[in-house]
């Protein structure tokens, strides 16, 4: 663990550099205590953060490349909101979600044994009827897991929208299916009458 003062603020380490955290499938809300402060090294730019124009560590699962925005511990920001990131936070290169940007992923430390991704069918704000966006959940044992995790970074419970439970190879294959055609992810449902 890796201590650095900076004035009268501590900056606190997990691990020797920083960046080696983001990469980490360890790294839980439990590794993290509320005092402790941790930046992705050399910090973007608010500009360069909105353009996403900075350096993104990647995580190569499953035939998929995973690209770290926020690593755990970093705070996210938008337009008049921030949060400190429990888990690991970025998106799957390649992807192409329903709203047009690559698909958003949350890590949790069981990306290796996982048999399940949650899919998180985030409502919009202000409109919570309607659709905005899927976040998915990699690495998390339960959709329980992987709500908690989901709702640890939101302010208001009611972004969490309807959850899609899909087992990891069907997930991956409909990860590669928005490479041709955005859309939300979800699993087939048949009616039979």
């Amino acid at each position: 663990m890796a201590k650095k003062h900076i004035g009268e603020e501590m900056i606190l380490f997990l691990k020797a550099h920083p960046i080696d955290q983001a990469i980490s499938r360890s790294t839980s809300a439990s590794n993290l205590n509320d005092g402790e402060i941790r930046r992705n090294p050399g910090e973007p730019s608010p500009k360069d953060a909105k353009d996403g124009n900075y350096k993104k560590p990647v995580v190569k699962w499953r035939g998929l490349n995973i690209r770290i925005e926020n690593p755990a511990g970093s705070l996210r920001r938008g337009h008049n909101w921030e949060t400190r990131m429990k888990y690991d936070y970025g998106y799957i290169s390649g992807s192409n979600g329903a709203d047009g940007d690559e698909v958003d992923v949350y890590i949790g430390p069981n990306l290796d044994t996982t048999e399940n991704v949650y899919v998180v069918h985030q409502r919009k704000q202000r409109d919570w009827k309607k659709y905005d966006e899927d976040k998915a959940m990699a690495g998390f044992l339960t959709e329980d897991e992987a709500k908690a995790a989901y709702l640890a970074h939101y302010d208001d419970p009611r972004f969490l929208g309807p959850v899609t439970t899909l087992p990891v190879n069907e997930f991956i294959e409909k990860i590669k299916m928005t490479r041709e055609s955005a859309g939300m992810i979800k699993s087939a449902v048949l009616f039979f009458i």
